[in-house]
Parts: structure tokens; C-alpha cells; sequence
């Protein structure tokens, strides 16, 4: 049995990973505590912290509950040290370099740092900085060759150093529909663009974006109805249309509920989770041609499928033409959601994402216990 260090409190990555790792065979614990700058910790009441990992756990409940009692993001105590080294085959980190850099000084298995972008922010070497690059080389993890880059999509290493993105094993993003409680029905869209922007008041990134997408949307003969969801306060800048923070049922019902969802991400290093859970309901989605999810179609369905039939659009002022058009005409977008699901079949089929998980996983930890079966837990409280 392969026993695995889960550290990651992000709510649905937990949802969607954890299963994924135990249905390939893996044991896991997952850290309970999270790092300081996502002060996000478990909540075993939230039914997206799935706890079906404790019944596959081989450990004493004892030691489960120490390890468990450390925050690893920011502690290394000597006896735990010792604890952790005897008891795992390998750590999953999510994307703090301090962690990594951490880890990597104590951890004597693989380690893969788990990645998923910084959108046009900044990248994972810039934030290690060169300094912590020599450092994380200067770790006997990378010199013994233990260390492992482990983005969510293989885009990712073209914002990073070389050293940085060594050993990379791509584990892809997948959607579990179960956890959708709403499918988009062609015939019963409402007259509104969703729009999933976050923390537009705190971020400046965000917050800039925001203003392009308003002015560029809102002005001239057919200004374009949105519906913007997100992490953030309801009316953020006198907005009626900022929707801020929903229950995660509302969440998904207004967005099955658009004509389409504008997805602004525009670079090839990022990816947001909104995206494919419109694509896993059937949404038809718009995005920029220089973004990740442009880059996808293309590789998944064919070169050829990068123009606004696909939903592929070369900047806003496209963007709004072709959601004015399904606006107009419903039954575009519901042709572009049919072009576009090839993709949306890829990122929902569970048989591939667990097949993935194993081979790739095993090639750096060992076999894991190919008869784990099925795993059970209970849905979103949504749904």
C-alpha cells in the first residue's frame, strides 16, 4: 500500500482529488490545518471535505490524529519528522514555495508540488525568487532526484524555470457531475451572461479586469445583462449585478441558468475550476483565444476549432459581439455547446481521470492496491 501526505485545504480540489487518489489506490491523509496566507482549514461539516479516506487508512487512529495535529505548511517538529518519514511514501503540496522549500529539507520520499497557476499575476519561480530556487536545488529532495513538478494542466511550465518544472507529472483537472445539482437546458436559458470574478474590491488584478469587462460590455446600442458571481460582497461598487458570495446550490443554478458564461482568463498558465463546471452542466462557454482553455479545444477536438463557433473570441470587443449574437439567438449558443462537448466529456470521464491518477502516480510512489474499488461519499449540501 501507498500512503500519501495530502496537504491542500482548498475546498474543491479536496472534493474532487481525494476520491480520485483513494479510487486509484492510494491511501491518504489529508492535512487538517492550512497555510496562513489561505487560512482555509478542513470543516468535516462541509460534506466537500469527504472523510471516506479514514476508512481506507491503515494507521492507528492515534498516530493519524498526530500527524493530523501538525500544521506541515509552516511546522517540522523532530518526532513528527520522524513519524511522517516512517508512515508516508510521498507528499502532495499545493502551490506555497515556502512549504516546498520547507518539505523539502525533511522529507526523505517524492514530494510533488501541486500546482495550478497565478493567472497574469506572476508565476511559482518569480514568487521563489531566485534565492529560493538555489535553495530548493540545494535540498537533498532535489538532489536525489525525489523532487516533482505536479501542475493541474502541462501549460504551466512555460511561466517557469527550468529547475522548477523538473520530473513534471501532469495530474489533469476532473469534474464530478454528481456533485452539479443543475444541467444547462438549451430550451429554458435566461437573457444573461454569467461572469465568475472574485475579490474584485480586494485585488487590483481583479479589480482592473472587472472595469474592462464593464465598460467594454455595459456600453453602446446592446449592452450585455450579466450575472457575476464570485467571492465577493453583494453590490461591490455599487454594482446590482455583483451577486457576491452564493450557497453552492444558487451558485450553480444561475450559472446553468445564462445563455453562456465568459470566461476572461487570458492566459495559458491558469485555470479556474468555473470554467470546466459550466462546461461538466452543458453551459456553453466563451473564451479568449490566448487563454488555457482555447489552447484545449484545439488539442482536444482540432486545430481548427479556435473561431467563435467553437466559442473562441480574439479580445472583449469580440466577446461581446458573440454574446450579443446568443443573446439574440439561443440557438448559437446551444451549437456551440455541442462543438464544445468533446471537452466537456473529457474532463467528466471519471474511468480516465483514475486510470491517470494510478499510472502516473505509481511511476514515482510504486503500485498501488488496484482493488480499492469505488469510493463513497456523501454530495454537496446543495445538492
Amino acid at each position: 500500500m501507498v500512503r500519501i501526505l495530502w496537504l491542500c485545504t482548498h475546498r474543491t480540489q479536496w472534493r474532487e482529488e481525494v476520491p480520485l487518489l483513494l479510487e486509484a489506490g492510494f491511501e491518504v491523509i489529508p492535512c487538517k490545518l492550512g497555510h496562513k496566507e489561505s487560512p482555509a482549514n478542513e470543516d468535516p461539516d462541509d460534506p466537500y471535505y469527504i472523510q471516506t479516506w479514514r476508512r481506507r487508512c491503515s494507521l492507528p487512529g492515534e498516530e493519524i490524529d498526530q500527524i493530523r495535529s501538525i500544521n506541515w505548511f509552516h511546522e517540522a517538529p523532530p518526532a513528527m519528522v520522524d513519524l511522517a518519514n516512517r508512515v508516508f511514501d510521498g507528499v502532495i503540496l499545493t502551490s506555497f514555495s515556502d512549504s516546498l522549500l520547507l518539505i523539502a529539507r525533511w522529507f526523505s520520499k517524492p514530494i510533488l508540488f501541486r500546482t495550478f497557476g497565478h493567472a497574469g499575476l506572476t508565476s511559482y519561480s518569480e514568487i521563489l525568487s531566485p534565492n529560493g530556487l538555489m535553495k530548493l536545488i540545494e535540498t537533498a529532495a532535489f538532489r536525489e532526484n525525489r523532487y516533482c513538478w505536479c501542475p493541474i494542466i502541462s501549460t504551466l511550465r512555460h511561466a517557469e524555470h527550468q529547475n522548477l518544472t523538473r520530473n513534471e507529472v501532469v495530474l489533469e483537472p476532473f469534474v464530478s457531475p454528481d456533485r452539479l445539482p443543475v444541467r444547462w437546458q438549451a430550451t429554458n436559458v435566461n437573457p444573461y451572461v454569467a461572469l465568475v470574478l472574485s475579490r474584485v474590491a480586494d485585488v487590483g488584478y481583479y479589480g482592473k479586469l472587472y472595469g474592462k469587462i464593464a465598460s467594454c460590455f455595459r456600453t453602446g446600442p446592446e449592452a450585455i445583462p450579466l450575472r457575476i458571481l464570485g467571492q465577493n460582497q453583494p453590490g461591490t461598487f455599487g454594482d446590482s449585478e455583483i451577486l457576491g458570495s452564493l450557497p453552492d446550490r444558487d451558485f450553480y443554478e444561475v450559472l446553468a441558468g445564462a445563455t453562456a458564461l465568459f470566461y476572461p482568463g487570458n492566459s495559458l498558465c491558469h485555470l479556474h475550476w468555473c470554467a470546466l463546471e459550466a462546461w461538466a452542466m452543458g453551459v456553453p462557454v466563451v473564451v479568449l483565444r490566448q487563454g488555457y482553455l482555447a489552447w484545449a479545444l484545439g488539442q482536444l477536438i482540432s486545430p481548427q476549432a479556435m473561431g467563435q463557433d467553437y466559442g473562441v473570441v480574439e479580445g472583449l470587443d469580440d466577446a461581446r459581439s458573440l454574446l450579443a449574437q446568443c443573446l439574440r439567438n439561443p440557438g448559437l449558443a446551444c451549437r456551440m455547446a455541442e462543438r464544445q462537448r468533446p471537452l466537456a466529456e473529457y474532463i467528466t470521464d471519471h474511468e480516465r481521470a483514475v486510470r491517470q491518477y494510478r499510472e502516473r502516480l505509481e511511476a514515482i510512489l510504486g503500485p498501488a492496491n488496484q482493488e480499492s474499488g469505488q469510493v463513497d461519499f456523501p454530495l454537496s449540501r446543495s445538492a
